[in-house]
């Protein structure tokens, strides 16, 4: 239940949604799925403290994307787009990004990233059943690249569903969670 590199103080269970503006899942094996919850092409640029670089922001998602489609145990990526003036306390319950696998997924890594120099918290939900569970991301430092979510070995096994919910994000920015495993397909 703790990031690798973020400190454990204030991790959060819960099954709260968060503000995600604009979301996208990639899913491995064929299904690809776009899942737009609030168009809008300024939502980067919109009462940020520095506007955000866009040319960079591109060059981060693409080097994502890249990365992650010469790996076999990538079974999808959930991302999105966040503004900061979005907060924990505007969570609702309809938000967040998700994945449903076609069979049961066997989970062994989910790694979190985001962009840019702001820190941002979210929720990771893993679904099996009619059995869901979640936890809180402390807060992460975007700067320091990929964070691994620990969850415990029983919220990785047989799973259908990985669902990802930003809590706060301290400034405009975009994150990327990527589940690792088996099976799924």
């Amino acid at each position: 239940m703790l990031l690798d590199d973020a400190p454990a103080s204030a991790l959060r269970d819960g099954t709260a949604r968060g503000p995600v503006r604009a979301g996208r899942v990639r899913v491995r094996r064929g299904t690809s799925v776009l899942a737009l919850v609030v168009a809008g092409a300024s939502l980067l640029t919109g009462c940020a403290p520095e506007p955000v670089d866009e040319a960079a922001l591109t060059r981060w998602t693409a080097a994502h994307q890249t990365a992650e489609d010469g790996d076999e145990d990538v079974l999808g990526v959930l991302s999105g787009q966040v503004a900061a003036r979005d907060r924990a306390r505007d969570v609702d319950v309809g938000g967040g990004v998700s994945m449903t696998f076609a069979r049961h997924a066997q989970i062994t890594a989910v790694d979190f990233s985001c962009f840019g120099d702001g820190a941002m918290t979210g929720f990771v939900v893993t679904r099996s059943g009619s059995s869901s569970r979640s936890t809180g991301v402390d807060p992460v430092a975007c700067a320091e690249g990929v964070h691994r979510v620990r969850l415990p070995a029983t919220w990785r096994a047989d799973v259908d569903e990985v669902s990802f919910t930003v809590g706060d994000s301290t400034r405009d920015s975009a994150w990327s969670l990527t589940v690792r495993g088996t099976g799924g397909a």
